[in-house]
This record gives structure tokens, sequence and C-alpha cells, in this order.
């Protein structure tokens, strides 16, 4: 798109200071949420349903205003519980779940419109729209309305609306929710190839663990209005800072077990699960003797025959004999559920060859993604729901490998 018709937007740095947002006391939204954002930083917003990263983001958009804390764009306070930016001076463009376009505009009044605010001419607006529905595929679609659009092509529509004027700040809430999985994955790939393009700040939110890890350069995971955790994809998958974090982004299943040994210089513990001796990375200080919680990432967990011993090379440093409950085909081999001791399970434990329901096993864990945190770091164990999400997510493919 030519920068004529419409000029690049200045992408902002973002902080968030204290950040509170109390809709009926004592039901805090957001508490004390605090971050910064660089600019052109691509940022997930990660968290289940009543995090308060749809409220976050909203606060962020100018559409909530907070009790408490503020927002600063380059310096600038934006949002406190005295000042309102309103978000037509914000200069941010929005992409929500349900699409939200005028129904009785065309698909390219649709997105010339969002250039109306900047002045051009009508017929400049027209072709800087035209080009970019163009660019994502949609030029043949201009004259028609939404109501004759798939989910798939009304949420291009949608995009391309966000970004045909250049806007410094991009949000995005939830975007891709609705659709189904094959074109999940292509729009997510064309959202983060054109948001870079433009150089926007970016803060995307969803539920989607994968989909936060595909895209973002940092995400926050919330929990209960609380920020618990910000930093780099790698930083959250392997050093989760709580066992919400650990679960929230993708676990093979957890274990009670006792800690025989504790390193504080290397941070590796040593502990006993059942009758087998195991090795996992602390994410708190433990003690000899210490009842904690070991928290298990699929990608670390591998079936091995049963006769194969402890490798001398400490690539699989522990094994847990079990039975195998469930199976699934995952194309370059199968996951597998495993029950392993206590009525404890281990779900997609991989191997390329398929073990039968019922047939024993051995599972060797790696220790770098076995994790291990005091009882009293708020380890407390999943609801009887999130117990069998847990079990069976060997057959949705939702645990993270």
């Amino acid at each position: 798109m030519s920068e004529s018709r419409a000029t690049l937007g200045h992408a902002p740095s973002i902080e968030i200071a204290s950040l509170t947002k109390v809709y009926a006391e004592p039901n805090y939204a957001l508490k004390d949420v605090s971050l910064s954002v660089e600019p052109g930083m691509f940022v997930v917003l990660l968290g289940p349903s009543g995090s308060g990263k749809s409220t976050l983001l909203r606060t962020v958009a100018g559409l909530e205003r907070p009790t408490g804390g503020s927002i600063s764009f380059d310096g600038r306070v934006v949002s406190s519980a005295v000042v309102h930016v309103p978000v037509e001076r914000r200069e941010l463009s929005m992409v929500f779940q349900d699409y939200a376009l005028w129904p009785h505009m065309t698909v390219l009044d649709n997105v010339s419109f969002a250039l109306k605010r900047l002045g051009l001419k009508s017929s400049d607006r027209r072709a800087s729209a035209q080009e970019m529905l163009e660019r994502m595929g949609l030029g043949r679609l201009c004259g028609q309305y939404p109501s004759s659009l798939s989910g798939g092509e009304q949420q291009r529509v949608a995009l391309a609306r966000a970004l045909v004027a250049h806007p410094g700040l991009l949000l995005f809430d939830e975007p891709l929710s609705n659709l189904d999985t094959d074109l999940r994955e292509r729009l997510r790939v064309e959202i983060a190839t054109l948001t870079r393009e433009t150089g926007a700040t970016t803060i995307y939110i969803t539920h989607d663990q994968a989909e936060a890890f595909a895209l973002a350069d940092r995400i926050g995971v919330l929990e209960k209005g609380r920020l618990v955790q910000f930093g780099t994809p790698e930083e959250i998958y392997r050093s989760p800072a709580t066992p919400f974090v650990a679960r929230f982004t993708g676990l093979a299943g957890e274990l009670p077990c006792v800690v025989e040994h504790m390193d504080a210089t290397t941070g590796s513990a040593c502990l006993w699960f059942d009758d087998a001796k195991l090795d996992a990375r602390a994410g708190g200080a433990l003690a000899r003797g210490d009842e904690a919680r070991l928290l298990v990432r699929s990608a670390s967990t591998a079936l091995v025959s049963p006769n194969e011993r402890e490798r001398s090379d400490g690539g699989l440093i522990g094994h847990l004999r079990g039975v195998v409950r469930d199976v699934a085909f995952r194309g370059r081999g199968y996951d597998h559920l495993v029950e392993v001791g206590g009525g404890k399970t281990l779900a997609g434990v991989f191997h390329l060859e398929r073990h039968e329901r019922g047939a024993e096993v051995l599972v060797g864990l790696d220790a770098d993604g076995c994790l291990v945190f005091p009882n009293s770091s708020g380890a407390d164990s999943p609801s009887t729901e999130a117990s069998v999400v847990e079990d069976l997510s060997v057959l949705s493919g939702s645990a993270a490998r």
C-alpha cells in the first residue's frame, strides 16, 4: 500500500503500572497488573476464561476505565482513575472474535471506512481498501456483503480493515476462536506475517497455548486477574513460575512425590515416586523428606522397551512402570495414555510403534521437562473436571509437545 494513501502509524511503547479493575467488591477483574511492551513487540496475553485478559485488552483500547493504576503510551498516560483518552484518539485498530463487520456495507466499504478518519478522499480510501483486499486474497469479494461470506472470509475482511490504516497499535480479541482448525492455522500465519510487516505494537489475547507460543515475542499469563508470569515463549514453557503456568501451557500429568535430595546450586532435585527414583528441575525451595508435586511435560516422556536399562548418556534418567490405557495415531507415531501408579496417568507419551491398551510398558522421563514444586507453592490438585481433561488430552492432542 502506498504511504501517500495511508500514513504509517507510530508504534508506541506501552507501560501498564499496577492496573486494577473492580466491577463489584471483592471481585477483581484485574489486580495490580504491571508490564512493559516495547515498540513493535507482539505480546500475547494467555489465560482461561475469567482470568482478566479481555478486561486488560479493553482497558488498553479505552473501552474500559481502570479502578486504579495506569496505562501509558510512549510515557503519556492514556488511562487511569482520573485520565481517560477516548478510543478514537489512541491510534489503534482492533480485531474482534465475532468479526464486528457492518452488515449493511459491502466488503470494500467496510475496509475503506477505517480510513475515513484520516481525511482521505473517497477515491483514495477505496483504492487503498481495494489494494489491501487484493493482498488478502479477497479482491473478488469487494462488492459482497458480510452475510454472504464464510467465517474465515469475514475474519480476513476484519483483519484487512484493521491493517489498512497502518495503525501503530493492533489489538486482537481471540480472533481465531470461532474458526475450524485448518483455517485457524492459515490465518495465524497471515496475522503473524502481516502485523510484523506493519511494525505495529501488537497485543493479542487467547486461551490457546499453541497459538500463543506460535505468535508471541512475549507471553503474559494471567490467573484470576493477576499477571503471574511475563516472558518469552521459551521462558514460559521451560521455567514456569507457578504450577498454574505449567498446567496451562501443557502437561502430560502430575505425580505426588517425596524429595530425596535438592541441589540449590544447580536447581535440580532427586525424587521418589512410588518405587521409582527420578530427577527434575525445582520450581522452589525443597528439602529432604518434603512432599511435593512433579509436573511432567509430554515432550519429556517416551516409551522404552521393557528390557531397556537406563542409558549411560543421561538422556533417560528415570523409568516408570505403567499400563497403556489409551492410544492415538499422530501421523509420525503414536501418543499413549499410560497409568503409572496410584491411579495417576501420563498423557501424550510418544512412541513410533503402537502399544495396545493393557500393554505393560516403561515410560522414560527426561529431567529437563520435569518440574517439581513444593506443595505449599499453590500446586493444588486439579479439579476432577480438569483431571479428566488432562487424561483425555491424548485423544484431543491438547498436550503440548
